[in-house]
């Protein structure tokens, strides 16, 4: 639920100036496959997030969408040969500190392969709706997204997400400092611009 959310969030007509301003600066980065390893590494998800939707047409050209898959792979394997060697109980903080990174790792892998095969439409969606409507409702957008997603077999087969749930702060209101949380929310606004 948590990358769906996610997704949602960064088709609002009020994000598109974070994604178009993400896409002017990938634009001039000579290493922005680096930039996104460097984000999914530390568990910044939101701005890899805006960062793969902005400038996917750049990790196209680049083979980018297979490097960080193979990246992730890795981390992944390497997560499973850690977690086989840990003896110790399933409360402990080594574990916890493990299963947070399993979840981010997946999560991620989960996002790269939705942007993959859907973000071109995503995009075309959030160009034509934000110049068009920039008072698009929560619920409108939700809508269209998932039909998106779905469209390229890459929507929510469980539960549908909930309208309510979907936030987009337009000022830093003081939201949690870790950015992924198995079901938790995000301060988009303060992720996408790095404010502390």
């Amino acid at each position: 639920g948590y990358i769906y959310k996610l997704i949602h969030l960064l088709c609002l007509p009020e994000m598109k100036i974070f994604l178009d301003t993400t896409r002017l600066l990938a634009a001039h980065t000579d290493n922005v496959v680096d930039e996104l390893w460097n984000y999914i590494e530390h568990g910044k998800i939101v701005p890899a997030a805006i960062l793969l939707l902005a400038a996917q047409r750049r990790f196209r050209k680049l083979n980018g969408f297979d490097m960080i898959k193979n990246r992730i792979d890795d981390s992944i394997f390497s997560l499973i040969r850690e977690g086989c060697g840990l003896q110790i109980g399933k409360n402990t903080k080594a574990a916890k500190q493990w299963k947070e990174k399993e979840v981010r790792f997946y999560n991620v892998l989960f996002l790269v392969r939705i942007i993959l095969k859907a973000g071109e439409a995503l995009d075309a969606y959030i160009q034509t709706h934000s110049e068009n409507n920039m008072q698009a409702s929560h619920h409108e957008v939700h809508g269209k997204v998932s039909a998106v997603l779905k469209s390229y077999d890459v929507g929510s087969l469980g539960k549908d997400i909930c309208i309510e749930d979907l936030q987009c702060f337009p000022y830093d209101c003081g939201g949690p400092d870790g950015v992924l949380h198995e079901h938790g929310d995000t301060d988009l606004t303060k992720a996408a611009t790095g404010s502390p």
